[in-house]
């Protein structure tokens, strides 16, 4: 249960980023769902971590996932 996240593809896999949810508020956890095993992972992320963010919106440029906004 998550909500005011943002989601991108990037080749293969969706990425979810930030969010909500009533029980564990917000949150800055990178999650990747694979589109060809369906499976979830959370991957390694090699940039600074934006604090935990819902209401954002994001983008891709060369597969770089870019977060912007916030509502938190």
């Amino acid at each position: 249960m998550r909500y005011g996240h943002s989601t991108v593809l990037i080749d293969d896999t969706v990425f979810l980023w930030g969010g909500h949810n009533d029980t564990e508020a917000a949150c800055n956890v990178l999650y990747a769902f694979d589109v060809n095993t369906h499976k979830w992972s959370t991957p390694q992320v090699s940039a600074t971590v934006p604090g935990a963010w819902n209401g954002h919106s994001a983008c891709v440029l060369s597969k770089i996932m870019y977060i912007l906004g916030e509502y938190e």
